[in-house]
Order: structure tokens, then sequence, then C-alpha cells
């Protein structure tokens, strides 16, 4: 459950929620989602897995590679939106995020 529990973490904090934000959306307590997110918890109800899947796009039995493509996919669309409502700076990222990818790989 504390991997769950991390990729919950980590996809709440994608989108911007804080712990108390997020409990509230899902209707659950803060003390309960940390738990969750830090793998206290070792039972999750139905309707709050369901939940999550929904706001977060969580589907547990996916493999890496699966949440990876569904991510990119998402960043994907963002950056389209982007592109159409801010294109010096979508360019501008595109750019930096090109050149940093090159530096990794020349590491």
């Amino acid at each position: 459950m504390s991997r769950f529990g991390s990729l919950v973490r980590n996809l709440r904090e994608q989108r911007g929620y804080t712990l108390n934000e997020f409990a509230r959306k899902i209707g659950v307590s803060p003390g309960y989602l940390s738990n969750l997110e830090t793998g206290k918890t070792h039972n999750i109800k139905l309707k709050i897995l369901e939940t999550l899947q929904e706001e977060l796009g969580i589907h547990p039995l996916q493999s890496d590679e699966q949440r990876l493509e569904q991510r990119m996919q998402r960043i994907s669309l963002l950056f389209q939106e982007c592109m159409e409502n801010n294109p010096s700076f979508a360019e501008h990222f595109l750019t930096q995020l090109e050149q940093s990818l090159e530096l990794l790989k020349e590491a």
C-alpha cells in the first residue's frame, strides 16, 4: 500500500492540491489521507478507491509503463493547451526541456 500511497501523494501534488484540500474533495479526513499516502493505512474502501481513480486517474493494476504513457498523454494535452494560450512561453519551455534532456543524455 505504501507504493500506492506514494503514487496518490505524487499525483495530488502534481495537480496542486494540499493534503487538506484533497482530503475534503474526496470526502476523507486529512489524517486518513496522510496515513494512506505514507503507507500506514492498509485497507481502503472501494468508494474511496473509485474516487481516487476518478480524481487522479489512478488505476492500481496498471504497470509503471502504462502510468508513464498516461502521464505523457496528459502532458501532451496540457502542452497543446499552453501552445494555444501562450505560444511564446510554450516555445521557450519546450526549448528548455529539449536542452535539459540532451544534457541528461550526455551525463
